[in-house]
């Protein structure tokens, strides 16, 4: 949770609150700060993968008519009339992506759209690929710093026409500084850096948090114990309007990290969550790892099986505006009605401004149901996705590049050949005959005839 003053804290909570709400336009060196006399309305949601903003603004005397302010960096600050006067708490910085004017009788507007830096990452895509070596000695945090272009360090080469991000560690796991994922993490041509980023995020306990002062933030995420980053209760201090409670299953409850058929050497490890096994069944979540140890892959299975259990924590509440609310806040909603409570970590928040009230609805977990979606394309399209393994009837393709070929079940290769590319083709013979390049399997049977060529010249046909 960004840090209050104790004069904005006391305010938030009390009975009666003064909110306060601006937007502050910046492009280059001009600024512009929209108060509460401007905005007639904010809806303002945060998801760990996606930042979105709808602003409507009174466009009385067509103040906006003339400007122009896609691309500008808009910031919302959200705060109260205190003690010590107009105090605010800056969120994480968006940008204008679209700009409407409405005209309507007796009702002018200007309508900006804003997405965040998430959303900025997702378009982020690699112009090269990156490949490591099986002996690359870089750890998941050497190589997120790369992505990101964090201060002093080189910033990979495929996405160094991208806007660099600082990297804020707040803490992090056994993993993170450790785990070298080799080449069993690899990013191809017009790859994404957000799914990059949390792809080496996958092999720990660690999650990506955007700050307010517009670094990234990294950190092990606090899921258990009595101190909360803050609580909600009926009786005293941050009241609550309405409140959720699910139970619900820990799926998939077992987890398993293991090596990759032809590494050397072969190591497997796993984690499950008993009570929702004892409950249900066992439903298993396998991944595939560069491993040095069975102690290794049980680090990984263990911080797979986190990100589940993270995730399957349900329920939320609808509460008055905490100004300083972030994602992965551990916090406690104690409900004196049913003399309960609810523990957590906030996955989702909206955040909604109109007239002079502003409210907050947060949710726990549900921020891996991208995961279901997958599940269910798998199931529901004619033919099936499997994205770990693509099968395809017929292949037509410009250029192949593979680390491993196996040809057990290759039939034949029926194709103009431009560029093939591989570490590996397992159970294959390759033999030169003047101008020929013959393939054979092992078993002596031709493969595919032969590519006719002129071997060390500029290509084969």
């Amino acid at each position: 949770m960004r840090t209050l003053s104790a004069t904005l804290l006391a305010a938030q909570q009390a009975a009666s609150v003064s909110p306060l709400a601006k937007i502050t336009l910046t492009h280059g060196v001009v600024q512009i700060v929209l108060g509460t006399s401007l905005i007639l309305s904010i809806k303002h949601t945060e998801d760990p993968y996606t930042h979105k903003a709808e602003a409507v603004l009174g466009n009385s005397g067509s103040v906006f008519t003339g400007s122009d302010y896609k691309g500008w960096q808009a910031v919302i600050g959200y705060g109260a009339v205190t003690s010590s006067g107009d105090e605010y708490s800056d969120c994480v910085p968006l940008w204008v992506v679209h700009q409407e004017l409405y005209s309507a009788r007796g009702k002018l507007v200007c309508r900006l759209l804003m997405s965040g830096i998430p959303d900025m990452l997702a378009e982020d895509r690699a112009s090269g690929a990156y490949i490591p070596a099986d002996t690359d000695v870089k750890t998941v945090k050497d190589i997120i710093r790369e992505i990101l272009g964090d201060t002093e360090v080189t910033m990979l080469a495929c996405f160094n026409h991208c806007q660099p991000y600082d990297i804020v560690f707040d803490s992090e796991d056994a993993l993170i500084d450790t785990y070298q994922p080799k080449d069993g993490f690899r990013i191809y041509m017009n790859g994404s850096r957000l799914s990059a980023l949390k792809r080496l995020l996958d092999y720990t306990q660690c999650v990506m948090r955007f700050g307010g002062d517009g670094n990234v933030h990294i950190l092990k995420p606090t899921t258990s114990g009595v101190v909360c980053d803050y609580e909600y209760s009926l009786a005293s201090g941050h009241t609550f309007f309405s409140k959720a409670y699910c139970n619900s299953l820990v799926i998939p409850n077992y987890g398993i990290a293991k090596s990759h058929p032809n590494d050397s050497p072969q190591c497997s490890g796993y984690a499950s969550d008993s009570e929702s096994i004892s409950a249900f069944r066992e439903m298993r979540y396998q991944k595939y790892a560069r491993l040095a140890s069975d102690a290794q892959a049980v680090t990984i299975a263990t911080a797979l099986l986190a990100k589940f259990q993270l995730e399957a924590q349900k329920g939320g509440a609808g509460v008055p505006m905490n100004c300083g609310a972030e994602l992965f806040d551990y916090v406690n909603v104690t409900d004196e009605r049913e003399s309960d409570y609810r523990v957590g970590n906030i996955g989702s928040l909206t955040r909604k401004y109109s007239s002079d009230k502003y409210t907050m609805d947060f949710s726990f977990g549900g921020w891996l149901s991208v995961r279901a979606l997958l599940s269910h394309l798998e199931v529901l399209s004619d033919i099936g996705l499997d994205f770990y393994r693509l099968g395809v009837k017929n292949l037509y393709a410009e250029r192949i590049q593979a680390g491993d070929i196996a040809v057990d079940e290759l039939s034949a290769i029926c194709a103009d050949i431009g560029t093939i590319t591989a570490g590996l083709i397992e159970g294959v013979t390759f033999r030169i005959y003047g101008d020929k390049l013959e393939v054979y399997k092992s078993d002596g049977v031709t493969l595919r005839g032969y590519l006719e060529g002129i071997i060390g010249g500029v290509a084969l046909r």
